[in-house]
């Protein structure tokens, strides 16, 4: 299985000044799209999910209340920013991360197991 992610990352100035980043997953294959995560209680942005997160977290925040789960998952998450250092850090990391889930996520789901034989000599 091959994982594919494609995300579009908008980065915008709004007033006040306010630096806003927009990741939207546009596109996925080997992977469901919905990749990051939120809190049910106040719908605060948590993290790029893992490899886990996507096994164990549900899509949308009605699923996941109703599953009496504290997390969900979405294929968007829009940050503000006051500065334009930890906007670009937050950029900067999603971006990072979500290669991440699309290298661990084949791994986790399919690449460990299996069966290889070794040979050491001296």
């Amino acid at each position: 299985m091959t994982v594919r992610i494609e995300m579009r990352q908008t980065r915008t100035l709004e007033e006040g000044p306010i630096y806003r980043v927009k990741n939207t997953i546009l596109y996925a294959t080997g992977i469901q799209k919905e990749v990051f995560v939120f809190q049910v209680v106040d719908e605060e942005f948590s993290h790029v999910a893992y490899p886990y997160d996507m096994e164990n977290v549900p899509v949308g925040k009605a699923a996941a209340a109703e599953a009496g789960n504290n997390y969900y998952r979405a294929l968007e998450v829009t940050r503000d920013y006051d500065t334009l250092n930890t906007a670009t850090e937050f950029a900067v990391h999603s971006r990072g991360r979500v290669s991440f889930l699309a290298d661990q996520y084949e791994l986790a789901t399919e690449g460990f197991e299996g069966e290889d034989d070794y040979i050491y000599e001296s």
